[in-house]
């Protein structure tokens, strides 16, 4: 039963590892489209509202994986 328990905990700590590794690399991805999508948006002739907004909801939704990525990493 012991053996079972330290299992687990064993486990448990290096899914928070991998979790936050896997989060960062999400945050990181969608913070890049959200940066191409508002520079598209920006760039273009007739400001684009439809991909500025998406722009700016990407750099959002990206930049809060990626906070929460790190405190992940701390625990």
């Amino acid at each position: 039963m012991v053996a079972t328990m330290n299992d687990l905990v064993e486990r448990g700590s290096s899914a928070y590892q991998k979790s936050s590794a896997m989060q960062m690399r999400g945050g990181v991805l969608i913070t890049l489209l959200g940066v191409l999508f508002l520079g598209f948006g920006l760039a273009s002739a007739e400001r684009s509202y439809f991909l500025i907004g998406a722009g700016v909801l990407f750099l959002g939704l990206g930049s809060s994986m990626i906070y929460s990525a790190v405190r992940f990493k701390q625990k």
